[in-house]
């Protein structure tokens, strides 16, 4: 751990350190198609210490500026499903608004344990994806309603409002299973969810934390923009650069690293 408070010291290595964080996570969440949050939220826990509703409020502000171009270049594209998107978003958004009060409300140790069980969770599930080795292509069969899109946007609303995260991590294999879009449709509708659904997060906890009474939080509210802004600026380079890459690593040694450096996520997280 760095012997230095990010919400008060003005040593220029905090800047650095932060800037590197958010390039670390922007090129995970390109590379691995997941969200900045998995990697940034334990990296500032790991060199910064236990600081969990400020972290998590950081992340969501970060996902907003990283989604943001993001989402817009899919929807110029024309990949994403937009009927989908859009009511994947009307459940998404209810539901992160109800689990960012929930998470505010909890004590940050229950709360930092409870992300650590849910990295372990996302590793175990990633795990059996890449022992499964679904393919990425086109999958052939009638889609379910756009009316169900509550199966998607209930579960990403809840862990996005919940931990800090955008929620894809379980929004594309739904798209690209129950929902049977192409991959590329998937990542593409996902992306588009994710931003509306991370500007209902960050907004909610944001306005949580400047008027609750979670002292510990009122500690780092004001610093939080800050950290935002240099999490968000080198993430999103990192995230141009994940997305690159993607096409040139070799995909299932990538995601056997990732899995290996959650598990360490999730250890740390849960003794921090």
């Amino acid at each position: 751990m760095l012997p230095l408070d990010p919400s008060t010291s003005t040593d220029w290595l905090v800047g650095v350190v932060l800037i590197a964080v958010g390039f670390i996570g922007g090129t995970g969440a390109g590379l691995l198609g997941i969200g900045g949050g998995l990697i940034i939220i334990p990296l500032l826990t790991i060199l910064f210490g236990p600081h969990q509703h400020a972290y998590q409020c950081a992340a969501l502000l970060t996902a907003v500026a990283i989604g943001a171009s993001s989402a817009s270049r899919h929807l110029r594209s024309g990949t994403a499903n937009r009927p989908l998107a859009f009511r994947t978003i009307m459940w998404s958004a209810p539901t992160a608004a109800l689990a960012a009060l929930l998470a505010t409300r909890l004590d940050e140790g229950p709360l930092r344990k409870t992300f650590a069980l849910m990295l372990f969770f996302v590793g175990v599930w990633e795990c059996i994806r890449l022992i499964r080795h679904a393919p990425n292509g086109d999958i052939v069969g009638t889609p379910p309603r756009v009316s169900r899109a509550w199966i998607i946007g209930a579960p990403m609303g809840t862990l996005s409002g919940l931990f800090g995260i955008g929620g894809g991590i379980v929004a594309v294999p739904l798209l690209h299973g129950p929902f049977r879009l192409p991959m590329r449709a998937s990542i593409a509708t996902s992306a588009v969810a994710v931003l509306g659904t991370v500007i209902i997060a960050a907004s909610t906890t944001s306005l949580l934390l400047i008027f609750g009474k979670n002292a510990a939080s009122q500690d780092h509210v004001f610093s939080i923009p800050i950290w935002a802004t240099l999490l968000g600026g080198s993430g999103a380079v990192g995230a141009w650069l994940g997305a690159h890459l993607t096409h040139a690593l070799p995909v299932r040694v990538v995601k056997g690293c990732f899995l290996a450096i959650l598990a360490f996520f999730a250890w740390r997280m849960w003794i921090a």
